[in-house]
């Protein structure tokens, strides 16, 4: 049995994703494959006939009440949480998992929050953790998931994955994917697909969800400052995403209103942002694209507004994000998926999975690995 985890909500829109992201969990795993610990509200949003018979553990009411009336900011508290050890939070989730454990036969436990609070309760309860991202994004055509599964509290250099990948790749003579390749592997639907158009703006910035700006150093004020010290507002396309709190008026940039992020990017000759996945697919359509926050997707992103990364590496770097470092999102509650996950298989294993996966669920026959 896994053990599902999630701390308090603290942002607006957070409870929602929790639930969501629970239901989720429920309908791959079944109810005799998970058990879950969240706030009472959270799992009162998840009772129903589909949840009958899954062990829930609620939180105690009002866990970090007292800390936010310290801090006087929900901001300020979800970056606490995020990068800080919290006591009351780490006591409450352990005796929770104490409790389950008497009860069920326990594997991993699974969480979408990567914290120190989480990672410490896994070493001192002897359990591995695997760390998803919410089930439930702003982009349903995007099919993929940042997924990452560990014994202990190590650090996980994304860089020396990358090296191994390379590696590794190398010596099977295993070929890296195009671009389009990977983009009609990772998108869900094919209408998703924006044919290329003439760009309309010189930049596209994405204002991310509240999480971003929490535990970065950079936040979207700081993007568009820096995009307005060399493009005019006019020049400017700003895509505000669904849990973005901060709103930019017509003096930074123009708003978008496009339906999706791939229409957003089409629109615009480059795309720049904190962290947001959207770069991701930004880099798969060909754009220049530059990521200012702590991510992974430095690693294909390029350096500056003015300087490109060489294309070979690029191209690896792609093919490392979007077939190692990420999974399809319908592998990320596959019970026998988890269990592979916990047997810490290699970067090339997790690629060859990944897209094998991904060509299987698209029928893509004209997508086939040559020889």
């Amino acid at each position: 049995m896994f053990i599902s985890l999630l701390p308090p909500p603290v942002m607006a829109g957070e409870a929602s994703r929790q639930v969501a992201t629970i239901r989720a969990q429920i309908a791959a795993l079944g109810g005799r494959q998970v058990a879950v610990v969240a706030d009472a509200q959270v799992l009162r949003g998840v009772e129903g006939p589909g949840s009958r018979g899954v062990d829930l553990e609620a939180l105690p009411a009002e866990l970090l009440t007292a800390r936010l009336t310290r801090m006087r900011s929900r901001w300020k508290l979800r970056a606490h949480v995020q990068t800080r050890r919290v006591p009351e939070l780490e006591q409450a989730l352990g005796a929770a998992v104490d409790r389950l454990r008497a009860r069920h036969d326990v594997e991993a436990m699974l969480t979408p929050a990567d914290t120190p609070v989480l990672k410490h309760l896994a070493h001192r309860q002897k359990l591995p953790l695997i760390q998803h991202e919410y089930a439930a994004g702003d982009e349903p055509d995007w099919d993929l998931v940042r997924v990452d599964a560990r014994s202990g509290p190590r650090r996980v250099d994304i860089l020396q994955r990358f090296r191994t990948f390379c590696w590794l790749r190398h010596r099977a003579g295993t070929p890296a994917l195009s671009r389009e390749e990977l983009l009609r592997l990772v998108r869900g639907r094919p209408a998703a697909i924006v044919a290329p158009q003439p760009a309309q703006f010189r930049l596209g910035i994405v204002v991310e969800g509240e999480g971003a700006d929490c535990v970065q150093r950079f936040s979207a004020a700081d993007l568009v400052s820096m995009a307005r010290e060399s493009h005019a507002a006019a020049d400017i396309l700003i895509r505000h995403q669904a849990q973005a709190l901060a709103r930019f008026t017509p003096a930074c940039g123009v708003g978008d209103d496009s339906a999706t992020s791939a229409a957003f990017i089409a629109r615009c000759e480059a795309v720049a942002t904190v962290s947001s996945a959207v770069a991701l697919e930004a880099l798969l359509m060909g754009r220049h694209t530059l990521v200012v926050g702590e991510s992974p997707l430095r690693l294909a992103a390029d350096p500056g507004f003015g300087t490109r990364r060489d294309p070979s590496q690029q191209l690896l770097a792609l093919n490392f994000l979007v077939g190692s470092l990420h999974a399809p999102a319908g592998l990320v509650f596959d019970a026998d998926y988890l269990r592979w996950r916990l047997g810490q298989p290699s970067e090339l294993a997790l690629y060859e999975r990944h897209i094998d996966w991904l060509r299987r669920s698209r029928d893509t026959s004209s997508l086939a690995r040559p020889a």
